[in-house]
């Protein structure tokens, strides 16, 4: 358990782990948590859970050109997302 400055002083729970790569060297990572109530194991799971997405959020954001839609109105939003998929619909393999 620490506070840290990043959050405002709000209290957080640190959890260090070490492993090892596909070249059998060992690498340190630091898993931060809000939930203070969380053990370290509980944590650890949080994490496994949240990695498999990350690729599919980077793709939205990459190739689709979802990085700044938070910019914009819903409705443009919606216009711009029928332009797009009939782009794609139309023009894919």
């Amino acid at each position: 358990m620490c506070r840290t400055r990043l959050l405002k002083g709000r209290g957080t729970g640190v959890v260090w782990g070490r492993f090892e790569n596909n070249k059998g060297l060992t690498e340190n990572r630091v898993f931060i948590s809000t939930y203070t109530s969380q053990t370290g194991l509980e944590v650890l799971r949080a994490y496994a859970r949240r990695w498999p997405i990350e690729p599919m959020i980077n793709q939205l954001k990459q190739t689709f050109g979802c990085g700044c839609l938070w910019q914009k109105k819903l409705r443009t939003l919606l216009g711009w997302m029928h332009i797009k998929w009939q782009f794609m619909r139309d023009y894919s393999c």
